[in-house]
């Protein structure tokens, strides 16, 4: 039977605790978020479906949201973390396209690229609303 000597138990100690410290972390911290939420339409009719994002000139990991029936939207960072980082903002809004219901069966038209908003956006500690207005 093989004891262990208090040299190796506090080696095998300080091995483990640097593995554990190293391991554990989630290698990036989550930046100050706000929420954001707004609209985004075209001629006046609300946009459906739209992906709205928000890029950080500072760089880092873009909020996004789907924009509803009545086009608006609110970021999400993560599935379970609302907002945006708190700073400017590049904005794209991608509008989908969907196949016509009179022609089912036909090819859906290749995708556009998104529309790149002319203006950055500032994105403040608090509550923040947009509205994008596409043009025809």
């Amino acid at each position: 039977m093989q004891t262990w000597n208090s040299q190796t138990a506090f080696l095998i100690g300080c091995v483990a605790a640097t593995f554990l410290s190293v391991g554990c972390g989630s290698g990036s911290e989550t930046p100050p978020l706000a929420p954001v939420s707004g609209m985004v339409s075209k001629g006046g009719v609300p946009v459906a479906g739209a992906i709205v994002s928000f890029l950080p000139k500072s760089g880092g990991r873009p909020s996004s949201a789907t924009t509803q029936a009545d086009g608006t939207f609110s970021l999400m960072y993560l599935a379970n973390m609302p907002g945006a980082p708190i700073g400017r903002h590049k904005v794209t809004i991608e509008i989908v396209s969907v196949p016509s219901s009179d022609k089912p069966n036909a090819a859906p038209p290749p995708p556009k690229p998104p529309f790149a908003w002319p203006e950055e956006v500032e994105v403040h500690s608090g509550e923040n609303s947009f509205q994008f207005t596409l043009p025809n």
